[in-house]
């Protein structure tokens, strides 16, 4: 058996998205890909990643490595910054409250633990929801493309006209 072919990358290590959907394109021509690639929509990259005032400090370093990393691979924006934030917001909330959870389990304490984990779960849910927007997952990374509306093939079709034109003749 054949080994299959690399993925193209990039000098940085990010996979070029044009050169891999060619290679995995099968039955699709490249006008395809490219107006494939034409019809999503892409935001400018930032020039400079700035840290929202209001996202603690401790996480600074943590934002400003995520952000490079979502830069590089073409899917995060000017627009994005305060979602990125608002992830680590909700991670550092969920992480705090799955702790005291845990605590709460270890002494035996249901009733707390029970209060916990719920809070945990809508941390998580926060989290995650978040991390869907930024794409900071495959599932996420895989954009959706409306297709187009399939052309009317009655109306090239000469049989087709001619039929539809004697119903309608008949109806008048």
């Amino acid at each position: 058996m054949p080994a299959s072919k690399p993925i193209p990358r990039e000098a940085d290590g990010t996979v070029d998205i044009k050169q891999a959907r060619r290679r995995m394109a099968g039955h699709r021509t490249n006008a395809e890909i490219e107006a494939k690639a034409k019809s999503e929509v892409r935001a400018n990259e930032p020039k400079r990643i700035q840290i929202p005032k209001y996202l603690p400090k401790a996480m600074a370093d943590e934002y400003r490595a995520t952000a490079k990393k979502l830069v590089a691979l073409h899917i995060f924006s000017d627009l994005d910054y305060d979602m990125l934030a608002r992830y680590f917001i909700a991670r550092a909330a969920w992480q705090n409250a799955q702790n005291w959870a845990n605590r709460a389990i270890m002494q035996g304490d249901a009733k707390e633990s029970g209060a916990w984990t719920k809070t945990a779960n809508i941390y998580f849910g926060q989290c995650q929801s978040t991390a869907a927007a930024l794409g900071l997952s495959v599932s996420a990374r895989c954009r959706l493309v409306m297709p187009e509306p399939p052309k009317d093939e009655a109306d090239e079709d000469p049989l087709s006209k001619m039929l539809r034109e004697r119903a309608e003749r008949r109806k008048a």
